[in-house]
């Protein structure tokens, strides 16, 4: 079963609403290529799992705002679908979900406008006081400063972007570093859409911080998994070419943890590595890698920010949504 069948969230419903957003947006009707852009990247797939965070942490309160709840999952969702633009921009990806990426087919300038328009919609659409069929009678006990707080997340978004960016090639990042950017660049994101949820929903605040814990802890875990499987995954799995954050000088951690002895043939292959390396370098020392016990102990790592947010489901029950929550957790670690 997939994961929004479990959770019983309607996933075509949800793309549909992405793609309205763009579609109905009046301000772009001379220019249609960008609703169009739009409309293929919902179309292209993808998991929803920032918006299905949203409508999970909405059960846990006590008064359901089903109006804002749902346009909080789709602004978190359009703010995560423009940093993987922004993202295969800068790493120069051919691929995402097996397909040719948006700036591969429409150019770089016209994608960085689509991706930049997306921010700006979700910031607006926040904000919009213009539009009172976007809000529900419980705006004035305030809704409203939560769904700005969806808005703000864009600052932490582009700041593990510009970490990502301002540390390529960089082999002295250290572990801290690289956590930190992992927790502003997917873990933030993915907190802050359990915590808003249970918020617009009139949920208890001690819940409410127990479910961005949760959030953060399943960010880290699902980020540090996602880049082990760069290594150990075929291009076909993960739908891009493997070693691919190593092409783009990405140093994520089974990289760090390889570079730990920097006496080994292994680490000085690393250390050799540079924007004009040859592909066949970059191939040989990511197969080198997966074979390395760095992807052990990568995985531990994340095992152990699961672990975290197991604890936290504890503590949230007897709630009936806690179950929801395993059903996350799940889909993060097996």
């Amino acid at each position: 079963m997939k994961l929004h069948e479990a959770l019983r969230i309607n996933l075509a419903e949800l793309n549909e609403q992405l793609v309205a957003i763009a579609a109905t947006d009046p301000d772009i009707q001379t220019e249609p290529w960008i609703a169009e852009s739009v409309a293929r990247l919902v179309e292209a797939g993808g998991k929803r799992l920032r918006p299905m965070m949203v409508l999970v942490g909405a059960r846990f309160g006590t008064e359901p705002d089903p109006t804002n709840v749902r346009k909080a999952a789709l602004i978190l969702e359009y703010l995560h679908m423009a940093s993987l633009i922004h993202d295969d921009i800068i790493d120069g990806a051919e691929l995402r979900r097996g397909a040719p990426t948006l700036h591969k087919e429409v150019g770089v300038a016209a994608a960085a406008h689509i991706a930049n328009y997306m921010m700006a919609r979700a910031v607006e659409w926040a904000l919009d006081e213009a539009d009172p069929s976007a809000w529900s009678e419980r705006t004035s006990r305030g809704s409203k400063p939560k769904l700005a707080d969806v808005a703000m997340l864009l600052m932490q978004l582009c700041m593990g972007e510009y970490q990502q960016l301002d540390n390529r090639f960089n082999y002295d990042l250290s572990l801290s570093d690289y956590l930190e950017k992992s927790r502003n660049k997917t873990a933030v994101l993915m907190a802050n859409g359990f915590r808003i949820g249970a918020e617009l929903s009139q949920a208890d605040k001690k819940v409410n911080r127990r479910l961005y814990a949760f959030g953060e802890a399943v960010g880290m875990a699902f980020q540090i998994k996602d880049d082990v499987l760069d290594y150990v995954e075929t291009a076909e799995q993960i739908g891009k070419p493997a070693g691919s954050d190593l092409m783009a000088g990405n140093v994520t951690l089974p990289v760090l943890y390889a570079l730990e002895d920097r006496s080994t043939p292994l680490a000085r292959e690393i250390l050799s590595l540079g924007p004009d390396s040859a592909p066949e370098e970059f191939a040989r020392v990511t197969r080198r890698i997966a074979e390395s016990d760095a992807i052990e102990r990568s995985l531990a790592l994340s095992r152990s920010y699961a672990l975290k947010a197991e604890r936290m489901i504890a503590r949230l029950r007897p709630h009936p949504a806690a179950d929801d929550l395993e059903q996350f957790l799940r889909y993060f670690t097996e």
